[in-house]
């Protein structure tokens, strides 16, 4: 891992450099409460890695990304909506995200999850120290090489911040590694040790962040669960590359000729922020498998691929019979039964509901991924979509 470590960490004249173009950056913005954040404060950024965040603290929440905004002006920077409004922009190559917060001293005092960025900063670099870092970027590096890091819709992984507390709770990235090996269906981790058990933790924990197969409490907000996005395949893909014969650091190479038996879309995605045009990219994987099982095509199986160009890919029903039962009103809704036989011939009566039986739109799943690929839903999201059957 020596090796890895030489070719993920920055050397010193890399980390000279960037120091300096963020320390231009500063003087020119000139604003006193403009500080770094993200990884590059925490010292855990990647080798090549230029995306530097700053955190820019006002006392209060009223307006700021507009005021922020305003004194960006000169800059001329892309405005970011989210939860808050925050800017991208470029300086002497150097990637940069200026995101407006709320100046705290305590989580109970955020008005937005992006004001305990701050505190986060505080956390990681009071419990780390250069052999932590080194080995949080050794983590990092992993995830992102087997697409485990981020906490984004379209990947729905591990945040960087995630990543950065489970290294410094099992002490190096060969302890988490390891830990993960005796990881089961739900792990419940409390770093600043806020409860005096697990149970008090489901108690307490509103019941939706308690959703993720891994609880990891924020430990600057102890109702805060630091892993909510992450979704059972990430947890149990992890957990699988950590019972590997040999950790491996080299991604599996997609192949389309893996996915034989399956219906694969070919996607040209919009142009856009990455994470923005991900979002759509799940979205349409949504909208494709609530309509295919709606149709009666139900999705065994299903994934996505996003390199320059996207795929999904379905497992469904091959067939479907060339009719099927639709549900119509209940035996005692009268005047709904009258209109329901009305629109439909072949009605009968099974428990207390009225049924028709109906022809089906598509009795092959590559009729109906055809037919499904033109629906504006999808034209509207993407820039051009073909389907195959692998």
């Amino acid at each position: 891992m020596e090796n890895i470590l030489k070719s993920i960490v920055p050397n010193k004249i890399e980390q000279k450099e960037v120091h300096t173009k963020v320390k231009e950056f500063l003087t020119k913005l000139n604003l006193l409460s403009a500080i770094p954040g993200g990884s590059f404060a925490k010292g855990t950024w990647l080798k090549g890695n230029h995306d530097i965040d700053i955190y820019v603290k006002y006392k209060t929440d009223k307006a700021i990304s507009d005021k922020l905004e305003k004194s960006l002006k000169k800059f001329k920077p892309t405005r970011v909506h989210g939860s808050r409004d925050y800017f991208q922009l470029t300086y002497k190559g150097l990637q940069f995200e200026i995101i407006p917060v709320v100046e705290i001293k305590h989580a109970k005092e955020a008005k937005n999850i992006t004001d305990l960025s701050q505190l986060h900063v505080k956390y990681v670099k009071k419990h780390t120290t250069k052999t932590i870092q080194d080995q949080i970027r050794l983590a990092k590096y992993f995830f992102k090489v087997h697409n485990l890091y981020g906490a984004e819709t379209h990947i729905r992984g591990f945040s960087g911040y995630c990543i950065e507390l489970l290294v410094i709770y099992y002490g190096s990235f060969k302890g988490l590694i390891k830990a993960v090996r005796r990881w089961r269906e739900k792990v419940i981790l409390d770093p600043a040790h806020h409860y005096k058990n697990k149970q008090q933790i489901t108690l307490m924990i509103n019941k939706a962040r308690q959703l993720a197969p891994l609880i990891l409490i924020d430990p600057v907000h102890l109702e805060r669960n630091a892993a909510a996005a992450l979704t059972i395949k990430k947890f149990n893909d992890l957990i699988e590359l950590a019972n590997s014969r040999h950790v491996s650091f080299i991604s599996k190479p997609f192949s389309l000729d893996a996915l034989k038996g399956f219906h694969v879309l070919r996607i040209e995605p919009v142009d856009g922020k990455r994470d923005v045009v991900g979002a759509k990219l799940v979205k349409v994987m949504e909208y494709i498998k609530q309509r295919s099982d709606s149709e009666g095509f139900l999705t065994k199986e299903s994934g996505w691929y996003w390199g320059e160009i996207a795929y999904l890919y379905f497992k469904t029903t091959a067939h479907l019979t060339p009719t099927k039962d639709q549900v119509g009103p209940f035996v005692h809704q009268k005047e709904h039964i009258v209109a329901f036989k009305r629109k439909h011939i072949h009605t009968f009566v099974k428990g207390d509901r009225v049924y028709a039986k109906v022809s089906r739109a598509h009795l092959h799943a590559e009729d109906f991924f055809n037919h499904i690929i033109k629906d504006p839903y999808i034209t509207e999201r993407v820039k051009t979509i073909h389907y195959t059957r692998a």
